[in-house]
């Protein structure tokens, strides 16, 4: 028994033996890459893409600009891109951020301006102002499209980090169906197709299903109400009516 069990082992050990050497000797498949074409290419890639997102930061202050030129006595605002995956857009008092994640996730300028469109709003209709002032202070989702707004409010030591996609203010479902109706009205007076609101709001139901419950948000309207609020303010929009006598605060 010792003996078969020596004879044993001694097979083992060659056949692993041999199966080592195959693997170190076996050559990659296909050409090969020198460090130095790696290192050059790498340095190619990361130019292309550090100007794309120049790029992505020059549309959405051209777009945003445009906006401003249609809103009457606003505040200075200036409009950034933040380097972050998350679907987001914030708004402080005098800024307006949209993530990478948002600029991949819209398609065209006319849902960009949408967008912007709507955080404008909660700046123009001091929504931040009146949040502030009823000490809505809470923590949100990362994952919440075009309705988060970003502050450092004075005296509570209290620094936002855009980092992660989290920013601090969160609004009450009032403010933003208020914002949702002068965002389109922001866009569709600059020229934009606000039609493109209700593409925006149908990919975010599809793609993050749960947002079709009326307790997804517990300061957002759901997916459903909201598609359907936006395709109301659009056909009042597109037919002449304008947003008065429309019911802006439903309960």
């Amino acid at each position: 028994m010792n003996f078969m069990n020596r004879k044993s082992g001694r097979l083992y050990l060659i056949l692993l033996i041999t199966f080592l050497t195959t693997i170190s000797c076996a050559g990659t498949t296909g050409p090969k890459v020198s460090e130095e074409e790696f290192l050059r290419e790498k340095e190619i890639l990361q130019k292309k893409a550090e100007e794309f997102k120049k790029a992505q930061q020059e549309k959405v202050g051209r777009v945003g600009e445009k906006l401003l030129l249609y809103i009457q006595n606003h505040p200075q605002i200036s409009f950034h891109m933040v380097d972050d995956q998350s679907v987001n857009a914030a708004a402080t008092f005098d800024k307006v951020f949209v993530t990478y994640g948002m600029m991949r996730f819209i398609k065209t300028e006319d849902e960009l301006a949408v967008v912007l469109g709507h955080e404008l709003a909660h700046i123009t209709r001091g929504h931040l102002k009146k949040s502030i002032a009823k000490n809505i202070l809470l923590d949100i989702p990362v994952l919440i499209l075009g309705t988060l707004a970003e502050s450092q409010v004075g005296g509570t030591g209290q620094v936002v980090s855009m980092l992660g996609g989290a920013f601090s203010q969160k609004f009450n479902r009032d403010y933003e169906r208020e914002a949702d109706v002068y965002g389109l009205k922001y866009a569709y007076e600059a020229g934009y197709d606000i039609k493109a609101g209700t593409t925006i709001w149908e990919r975010f139901a599809i793609e993050v299903p749960k947002s079709l419950s009326r307790d997804f948000f517990s300061s957002h309207p759901s997916s459903p109400e909201r598609l359907l609020r936006i395709k109301k303010v659009c056909s009042a929009l597109l037919s002449g009516q304008g947003i008065e006598g429309l019911e802006e605060n439903p309960k």
